[in-house]
């Protein structure tokens, strides 16, 4: 039963955040003479409008979307662009699950939303997540149907993001990784860690990734060189590489993640960017002192990226926020939704938390509103409080949250949510500010 429950928990919530800063990477003596500032995001799971309508299938899929906001993404993507536009990152990389399922129709329209950038100087770096290519999942929906839709292919990938490997120092030739100079004392390395087939797929989507030994050993080149010149790397990839909760990791975390640390820690490379849980956090490996930071779903709520500064003195990365309430008032729409579009997606979030721990309390046969309330609404506010990064800052402040009614009577009713719970508002240190030294 138990195990029954984590499975269905995996895959109805995907709802874990750590919480975050920003950190910083000391002093180091380089070439670069100015500062460099990059954007990273992940799993905005765009669908376009033109695949939907208001009918009772498309509706299904939003109840089942784990809070993700669906019918408003093209907005909030302008919003993203207006505003990079506005202040002028060097760049911004993308980490995966950019459609919702891997539809070709979605891909052709987010690159048509990202030309913007490109337009205005702003580099646009982007690699799959494992709902992209040859996604057997790729629908459209119609009514009370849903239809087959055209899938996104390798080549059709590399075509639609033409702006990434066009910039791209080197490509891998077995996968869409590639390497990107970011700067005179920096490289990106972007890697394609889905595992996908060659022709179009006919099932769901791998949950788990993989580096091919091919990709391993293209990496292991461009980390020598860049060793022997001097040069600080910087890894982007959809999957995680290290385990950041205890109960959600198998199918997250790369599987050949050990032979991965093992080789960024032989050439000392400091900072790894993810995505895929839809959960915020950065984790410090002991005892090589890689950091791993992992980016929140674009698509649920407060709308999070990063700042990544690279300076001659340091790289620094801090979590932001998008405000797209203000960017809907500034561009004169008058959607509700839009205009409070922040407390909208915490609304979708939150409720999505609280139908989870009903469903999981009404399975173990409980019916009792006077315990499922208080259970299913604490449950609601934590899921929130993890993803968007206000988890207890201290052990009293852990404490007090588990003296909260919903709490307690899961210590009474469920101990698998309290599994759960517990796994959420623990406090931690490496969820703060992380200051590490680089290599000299």
């Amino acid at each position: 039963m138990k195990k029954r429950w984590y499975v269905s928990l995996l895959i109805g919530s995907l709802l874990i955040v750590l919480s975050l800063g920003g950190f910083l990477f000391k002093e180091k003596e380089t070439k670069m003479t100015k500062e460099a500032t990059y954007w990273v995001l992940s799993d905005n799971h765009y669908i376009d409008k033109s695949l939907y309508d208001e009918g009772s299938e498309f509706q299904r899929i939003q109840t089942t979307a784990a809070g993700k906001e669906l019918l408003y993404q093209k907005e909030s993507l302008k919003a993203l662009v207006d505003a990079a536009i506005q202040k002028q990152p060097k760049g911004i990389i993308m980490t995966g699950d950019i459609t919702l399922n891997g539809e070709r129709k979605s891909a052709e329209e987010l690159a048509k939303l990202l030309k913007p950038l490109e337009e205005n100087g702003i580099e646009c770096w982007v690699i799959p997540g494992n709902h992209d290519i040859n996604d057997g999942w790729a629908r459209s929906f119609q009514g009370d149907k849903a239809y087959k839709t055209e899938q996104i292919s390798p080549k059709d990938f590399e075509r639609l993001f033409d702006m990434s490997y066009q910039n791209a120092k080197d490509r891998d030739p077995h996968s869409l990784s590639y390497l990107i100079d970011a700067s005179d004392n920096t490289q990106f390395l972007l890697l394609d860690t889905a595992i996908y087939g060659k022709a179009n797929g006919t099932t769901n989507p791998q949950t788990k990734g993989r580096l091919k030994e091919e990709t391993l050993a293209w990496m292991t080149t461009h980390l020598d060189k860049a060793k022997k010149e001097g040069k600080e790397t910087l890894v982007f990839m959809h999957h995680n590489l290290l385990q950041h909760n205890p109960l959600i990791y198998e199918g997250f975390v790369l599987e050949n993640s050990q032979e991965l640390e093992t080789l960024l820690t032989n050439y000392s490379v400091p900072l790894v960017f993810s995505g895929h849980t839809h959960a915020q956090g950065i984790k410090k490996s002991e005892p090589s002192g890689l950091v791993e930071v992992v980016s929140s779903s674009f698509s649920i709520t407060e709308q999070s990226y990063g700042e990544i500064r690279i300076s001659p003195e340091n790289i620094s990365y801090k979590k932001k926020s998008l405000n797209v309430d203000e960017w809907a008032k500034n561009n004169g729409l008058i959607d509700d939704n839009l205009l409070n579009y922040q407390a909208y997606t915490k609304k979708l979030f939150v409720e999505d938390g609280q139908k989870m721990a009903y469903g999981q309390l009404i399975e173990s046969g409980i019916y009792d509103e006077s315990i499922l309330d208080p259970i299913a609404y604490f449950v609601g506010e934590m899921n929130w409080r993890y993803f968007t990064g206000n988890t207890p800052k201290s052990l009293a402040e852990e404490e007090s949250l588990k003296k909260e009614e919903g709490y307690q009577l899961l210590k009474e009713y469920s101990p698998g949510l309290l599994d759960y719970a517990d796994s959420i508002i623990r406090f931690d240190s490496d969820k703060l500010t992380i200051d590490i030294p680089l290599n000299d």
